[in-house]
C-alpha cells in the first residue's frame, strides 16, 4: 500500500483536494499526421533550443550577479522559489561554449541549454509538416458538443457521471492559454481563494493577483486566450483542451497555465515554471498537449517534485507515427502518456506508440470548445490527453488512497492487441476504461483512518506552506510531512511531540520541496515508521524547524466529534460486504472538516432500479433506489445533497455500524468501522467493541 494523496479534503460541499492534468507542450499541439508525410517529420523531430540562452541553477550561497559579473551573462528570469535562472550569453558567442564554461563553475550546480517549445506547424514562421486537418473544423455546435456519439458509446459519461463528477478536483492546462468566458467553461474555472485581486502578492509566492492562473508569455495575471485566424495559428488549441475536461469531469475546476503563444512556441523554462505553479497552488492533475525529443532535466525536475506531491501528470504522446521517444510522455513512471483511437478502439494512424504511451484513449473527430463562444472538431493525441486527465480527476474524486489511481487505470483498461496486430504490444495498457476503474474503487482496501492537519506558518514574510497525514488500513500505518515554499537545497529537522524523528537533517529539493514519509511497510524513497510513532493514531503535535532551530511551520491533531478544529481533516472508512450475496460490495466513509462533516454510502452491482433500505447504528435513512446497479447516499451536516444527518447520528465520528437491506427485509451489505469515534491520539477500538464485520 502505497502513501495517500496529501491535502485529502472533503467532497461536494467542502470539496476534495485537487488533481492536475498538464497537458503536454510541443511537438503534440497539433492536429493529425497525414500518413505519407513521414520524410516532413525530420524538422520537427530535431531538437531545437532557444539561441542565445542558457538555464543555470546556482549555489544558495551565491548570487546571481556575482555570476553574471564572472561570466558576462545577463538574467531574463528567475524560476520563482527556486536558484534556476534564464541567463542571456554574449552576443555572438556560442551556447554550447558558454554552457560548458558556466559548467566548470564551482558556484553553478546546473548549465544546460533551454529547449525550444513550439508548435510543429511552422518553425519560424515556415511550415514543416503537412496536414489532412491540421486546423481546427469550424462550425459546430453546442449540442454536438455535448452529444458526441463516440463518447457516449465509448466513454460512457451517463454512468461515469452518476459515480463522480470530479468534485473538488483541480486540473492545470499548462497550453495556449483558455478562453476562461466561453459558455462551456466559465462555470468550471478554478480560483484561488487565498488570493485577493488588489494589486499585491497576497501569498508571497512571487506573483500578483494569480487568483484566475497565470500567463507566463507575457508575464501576467491573465492566462486567456481569444480567436485569431485558425490557417495561419494554434489559438484555441488550450481552450479545445479545457473543453474536453469539463465536458467529462463537469465538477473538476480548470487552472489555466499559459505557456505557449498564439503560434505555439514555448520553451522547456516556462513550462517548467508553469508546473512548478500548478503544484504549488493545488493542482491535482496537470494536462501537457505537448512534447520535445529532448529530455530536458530542468522539465524532468520539474515533473517530479510534482510527482512528490503526488500530482497525476498526463502528457500527449505524439502525432509523428513514431516509437522514437517524446517528452515528457516517454518518462514513464512520472508521466501518463496517452495515445489516440478511434471510436471502434483502432490506433489513430497518426498516433505515436512504444514507449510514449501508457494509455490509450479518444482522439480522433473530437468536438470541443473553440475561443469566441465557438466549437469546432479536431484530431491528435493533443486531445486524448485531457480526456485521459478527466478520468483521473473523476477517480481522484472518489480514492482516498490516490497512489492507486494510476495502478487501477492500467489494471481495467480495455488490451487493444487483438484489435491492432500491427502494434500488439506497443500500445501500453490498452484503451482507458473509467467505468469500470470507478467501479473497481469499491474493491479496495478501506481506509480505516485518515487525518490531515495543515502546517501553520511560524516564520513572518516566508512561501512555507505544507500539510502532515496519519491513515491506517488493516494492520499498515504511516505518517507523512509534505512541505514546498521553502528554501531551496537547506536543511531542516522534523519534531512530533517534542522529539526529533531521526538523527539526521532532511533536505529540501531544488525547487523548495520536502516530502518524507514513515510506514510499516516501507517502498522506495519511504522510510521504517519508528517503534515511538506506532500507533500513529496517537500523534499529536508535528513541528519543522529550520538548520537555525527556527520554527518553520507547526501543527497539532486533536479531537474531531461533528467539528474539527481549524486545519485538521478527519475520515474514515468501512468496506461493505456479506456472505450471502458476494457479488454485492460498497464502501461507507464518515468525513469531517471544520463544521462541515458527511456520510457517504456507496454500493456495487446491485439489482437494477430496485429499492433499497439504509441503516447506520439502526438509525433508518430512508429507502433508496438504484440507478443503474449503483447505490449512492450521502448526508451531509448541511443538507447539500437534499438530506440531513440525523441528530441521533450525531457526534458523526461516533458512527460504527452501517447494514443496507433490499426490498423484502433481507441484509445485503455490512460493515462496521474500525475506528469507534474520531479521537486522534488513542489506539484503535478492540475487537471485544464489535469490529469484526461478519
Amino acid at each position: 500500500m502505497k502513501a495517500a494523496r496529501m491535502s485529502l479534503s472533503l467532497k461536494s460541499a467542502a470539496g476534495k483536494a485537487a488533481v492536475f492534468a498538464v497537458s503536454l507542450f510541443l511537438l503534440t499541439l497539433l492536429g493529425s499526421v497525414k500518413p505519407q508525410a513521414q520524410s516532413s517529420l525530420t524538422p520537427a523531430l530535431e531538437a531545437v533550443f532557444v539561441a542565445g540562452e542558457l538555464i543555470v541553477e546556482i549555489n544558495s550561497e551565491v548570487s546571481i550577479a556575482v555570476i553574471n559579473q564572472r561570466h558576462r551573462t545577463q538574467t531574463l528570469e528567475n524560476l520563482r522559489g527556486t536558484n534556476f535562472y534564464r541567463l542571456q550569453i554574449p552576443a555572438g558567442k556560442s551556447e554550447k561554449k558558454w554552457r560548458k564554461r558556466l559548467a566548470h563553475d564551482p558556484d553553478v550546480l546546473l548549465a544546460v541549454r533551454n529547449p525550444l517549445v513550439h508548435n510543429p506547424f511552422t518553425t519560424n514562421g515556415r511550415s514543416v509538416m503537412t496536414y489532412p486537418d491540421a486546423q481546427p473544423r469550424l462550425p459546430h455546435t453546442a449540442a454536438e458538443y455535448l452529444l458526441q456519439r463516440q463518447i457516449a458509446e465509448t466513454l460512457k459519461p451517463e454512468d461515469l457521471h452518476l459515480r463522480s463528477q470530479g468534485a473538488g478536483i483541480v486540473v492545470a492546462v499548462i497550453d495556449t492559454g483558455v478562453d476562461r468566458a466561453h459558455p462551456a467553461l466559465a462555470s468550471h474555472m478554478w480560483k484561488e481563494a487565498r488570493e485577493v485581486a488588489d494589486g499585491r502578492d497576497n501569498e508571497n509566492d512571487g506573483f500578483i493577483d494569480d487568483s484566475e492562473g497565470w500567463d507566463f508569455v507575457d508575464n501576467d495575471n491573465d492566462p486567456s486566450e481569444h480567436f485569431e485566424d485558425p490557417d495561419t495559428t494554434v489559438a484555441g488549441h488550450g481552450t479545445f483542451v479545457a473543453g474536453l475536461i469539463a465536458l467529462l469531469a463537469p465538477e473538476a475546476k480548470i487552472m489555466p497555465l499559459r505557456a505557449f503563444t498564439a503560434t505555439g512556441r514555448s520553451d522547456v523554462f516556462r513550462v517548467a515554471a508553469a508546473v512548478k505553479f500548478a503544484a504549488d497552488h493545488g493542482a491535482d492533475v496537470i494536462n501537457l498537449s505537448c512534447g520535445s525529443t529532448e529530455n530536458s532535466s530542468v522539465l524532468h525536475k520539474a515533473i517530479q517534485y510534482a510527482r512528490e506531491r503526488n500530482v497525476f501528470i498526463v502528457a500527449a504522446a505524439g502525432n509523428q507515427q513514431t516509437d522514437t521517444p517524446l517528452y515528457p510522455a516517454a518518462l514513464g513512471e512520472e508521466v501518463v502518456g496517452v495515445g489516440a483511437v478511434d471510436g471502434a478502439d483502432r490506433r489513430a494512424y497518426f498516433s505515436n506508440f512504444g514507449v510514449n504511451v501508457t494509455l490509450n484513449t479518444l482522439g480522433v473527430n473530437l468536438i470541443s470548445a473553440f475561443p469566441g463562444e465557438r466549437y469546432a472538431a479536431w484530431n491528435g493525441t493533443s486531445f486524448a490527453a485531457p480526456l485521459a486527465a478527466a478520468a483521473a480527476a473523476l477517480l481522484l474524486a472518489e480514492e482516498p488512497n490516490r497512489a492507486n489511481v494510476r495502478t487501477i487505470l492500467e489494471e481495467t483498461a480495455l488490451n487493444l492487441d487483438a484489435l491492432n496486430p500491427d502494434f500488439a504490444r506497443r500500445l501500453g495498457k490498452g484503451r482507458l476504461d473509467t467505468l469500470a476503474a470507478l467501479q473497481y474503487l469499491v474493491t479496495l482496501p478501506a481506509l480505516d483512518l485518515y487525518a490531515q492537519i495543515e502546517l501553520q506558518v511560524r516564520q513572518p514574510q516566508t512561501t512555507a506552506h505544507g500539510v502532515a497525514a496519519i491513515y491506517t488500513v488493516g494492520d499498515y500505518q504511516a505518517f507523512t510531512l509534505e512541505a514546498h515554499g521553502l528554501e531551496a537545497r537547506a536543511a531542516y529537522r522534523l519534531y512530533v511531540d517534542g522529539a526529533a524523528l531521526n538523527d539526521k537533517s532532511l533536505f529540501s529539493d531544488e525547487f523548495g520541496g520536502l516530502k518524507i514519509e514513515f510506514t510499516t511497510a516501507p517502498e522506495k524513497a519511504q522510510l521504517p515508521l519508528p517503534e515511538t510513532l506506532k500507533p500513529v493514531t496517537k500523534i499529536q503535535r508535528v513541528a519543522l524547524h529550520d538548520a537555525g532551530n527556527r520554527l518553520v511551520l507547526e501543527n497539532q491533531f486533536a479531537a474531531v466529534g461533528d467539528v474539527a478544529p481549524p486545519g485538521l481533516y478527519f475520515a474514515k472508512q468501512a468496506q461493505l460486504t456479506t456472505l450471502a450475496s458476494p457479488r454485492f460490495i460498497g464502501t461507507a466513509m464518515v468525513q469531517v472538516y471544520g463544521e462541515f462533516s458527511s456520510l457517504e454510502v456507496k454500493a456495487e452491482r446491485l439489482l437494477t432500479e430496485q429499492i433499497y433500505q439504509v441503516v447506520v447504528d439502526g438509525v433508518e435513512l430512508g429507502a433508496f433506489v438504484t440507478q443503474s446497479d449503483l447505490l449512492e447516499v450521502t448526508l451531509t451536516s448541511e443538507a447539500t445533497n437534499g438530506i440531513a444527518l440525523p441528530p441521533r447520528l450525531r457526534p458523526i465520528a461516533n458512527i460504527r455500524r452501517v447494514e443496507v437491506f433490499d426490498a423484502l427485509g433481507r441484509r445485503v451489505l455490512q460493515g462496521e468501522f474500525k475506528f469507534s469515534g474520531g479521537v486522534i491520539g488513542a489506539p484503535p477500538a478492540s475487537d471485544e467493541q464489535g469490529t469484526q464485520v461478519r
